[in-house]
């Protein structure tokens, strides 16, 4: 099993950071229209849009769902929000969290954990960046495009094999 979790108060910090880097850059271009920082949104908002971005991308990973379960046999959830996380090698605890839970089969490519962890987090801030600048009224930029690319790179690296996947059959 592997598990990516995320700490929401660090993803909307994160958030909040290349929020104000764009009203900055924005004002010293002269800019009439201020583009308005996520500073001013509350956290409410921002979890709720973190969560909206969480069930999103599960619904790409939740194929690798089945048959996930704890060292005591309990069975867990592929995807949580809002959760303390226990690391099940260092047992350390870690607060208000989302967390994705894979069972990847034994061929899958595990040289890529770091690449798919860099796509989620990426993923989840854009969505949030994306889905703020429309409830603002103000263009979202490139933040839509580069949500999209970033679930199609979770795609593309959740099903990488270290080998390619052979036929049972011949075909002549």
């Amino acid at each position: 099993m592997i598990a990516f979790y995320y700490e929401i108060s660090k993803l909307i910090s994160n958030i909040r950071v290349i929020s104000d880097y764009r009203a900055k850059s924005e004002i010293d271009r002269g800019e009439q229209n201020i583009i308005p920082s996520v500073n001013l949104v509350d956290d409410p908002i921002a979890e709720k849009l973190l969560e909206d971005a969480g069930a999103e991308i599960a619904l790409i990973m939740s194929g690798y769902f089945d048959g996930l379960v704890d060292e005591e046999g309990n069975e867990l959830e592929g995807y949580e929000f809002d959760v303390t996380y226990l690391d099940e090698e260092t047992y350390q605890a870690t607060e208000n969290c989302m967390v994705f839970r894979l069972n990847m089969p034994s061929s899958f490519n595990t040289k890529l954990i770091g690449s798919i962890d860099r796509s989620i987090k990426s993923a989840l801030e854009n969505f949030v960046l994306y889905k703020f600048f429309m409830m603002v009224h103000f263009e979202p930029g490139t933040y839509e495009k580069n949500y999209n690319e970033d679930l199609e790179k979770i795609r593309y690296y959740i099903h990488q094999r270290t080998s390619p996947i052979k036929r049972a059959y011949k075909l002549y």
